[in-house]
């Protein structure tokens, strides 16, 4: 039986390769779009052969996702244990929505791109992972004694991409919109004995 060997040097190579496929399927994502991307035009982006994206992705899904993840992560969401540990709740609110106003205003346009191909079911999951995490931060900045559905689902609603954009296409900026919004929030909160 033959022996697998990995040198540090041949993995550190794998690793930049496929770093550079990813960097080129998100240029050619915002270019082409997800769904008219191809596997050759990414390895043409990426100076490799299309044998090569193979071997690093097993299919078209698999890189999308390898990019979403990318783009994820440059969006820069805080983790829920940031938030938690803010302190009083008007803190972690104006926190939240401070932070979740920018990352969507970084996102505008994967979210667009998102928009035209939202039909494919490895986008679909990667805007559900996304989101779960926007809502797992709107939890952790509610805290544990208000997270009912009803609070959840406000919090959300008040805080999501729709209503911060709103608001910015009047010509606020997106730090006066959150802050307004996270005063809404919290005059909510107050009125509804939430606090």
């Amino acid at each position: 039986m033959p022996r697998t060997y990995r040198s540090p040097v041949r993995t550190a190579l794998a690793a930049e390769t496929k770093r550079r496929i990813v960097d080129a399927a998100i240029a050619v994502y915002a270019r082409d779009g997800f769904k008219s991307a191809s596997m050759q035009a990414i390895a043409r982006e990426a100076d490799c052969s299309p044998a090569t994206v193979f071997n690093h992705f097993q299919n078209p899904e698999a890189l999308i996702t390898a990019a979403c993840e990318r783009l994820t992560n440059e969006l820069a969401l805080p983790e829920p244990a940031a938030l938690r540990a803010e302190g009083e709740l008007a803190e972690r609110i104006r926190r939240l929505v401070r932070e979740l106003a920018s990352c969507y205003e970084r996102g505008e346009p994967w979210y667009a791109l998102y928009a035209r191909d939202r039909d494919m079911p490895v986008l679909q999951r990667a805007n559900a992972e996304f989101f779960g995490r926007v809502d797992a931060l709107v939890r952790a900045a509610l805290g544990p004694g208000i997270r009912d559905k009803q609070t959840v689902a406000t919090a959300l609603a008040l805080t999501g991409p729709a209503t911060i954009q709103a608001l910015r296409s009047t010509g606020w900026s997106t730090q006066r919109a959150a802050d307004t919004l996270a005063d809404v929030l919290l005059a909510w909160l107050t009125t509804k004995g939430r606090t």
